[in-house]
């Protein structure tokens, strides 16, 4: 069903990117998944490395940063950067300096997310990172705001 439904958006640049399952990801035809932490462990190291699709993997600590750069990750998701109430975390707020350290020892693009909105834009975009992502701001705005806010994040990739 999905699939259908995937298959009849508009052409346009965005990529679909599947939370949490390969298999799903591949099954849809996507660009890419997204894995956790704890989805990591659903996968064999070779299945993770041999994938025929893009992977992005969510970090919080610099120990996960290392440890899934061994997957090699086109991308990873660091944070939270801010206190968010999307998401129940146990990890504290790590900050911008933290973000910005992160990026400098990233091999591959660091997208932001945790507790972003339009006012932290220019800060983010100041620390390096290839983009930022928004839960919240992003479901609760419409859509004028959001191109307007892609057009000042001046980043590669808003999600």
């Amino acid at each position: 069903m999905y699939k259908r439904q995937i298959s009849k958006l508009p052409t346009s640049h965005s990529k679909i990117i599947i939370n949490d399952s390969i298999e799903d990801a591949i099954r849809l035809d996507a660009w890419g998944v997204h894995l956790g932490q704890q989805d990591l462990f659903k996968y064999t190291k070779k299945e993770l490395l041999q994938r025929r699709i893009k992977l992005g993997i969510s970090t919080h600590t610099e120990e996960e940063l290392y440890n899934s750069l061994e997957y090699s990750p086109d991308y990873l998701a660091y944070g939270p950067i801010f206190k968010t109430n999307t998401k129940f975390l146990s990890y504290p707020p790590c900050g911008v300096e933290q973000l910005r350290k992160i990026v400098r020892l990233s091999t591959v693009p660091v997208i932001a997310i945790g507790g972003l909105s339009f006012e932290h834009t220019s800060i983010i975009r100041d620390t390096g990172a290839f983009g930022m992502a928004s839960i919240s701001k992003i479901s609760s705005g419409n859509s004028q705001f959001i191109k307007d806010w892609m057009r000042e994040c001046q980043l590669e990739t808003f999600v």
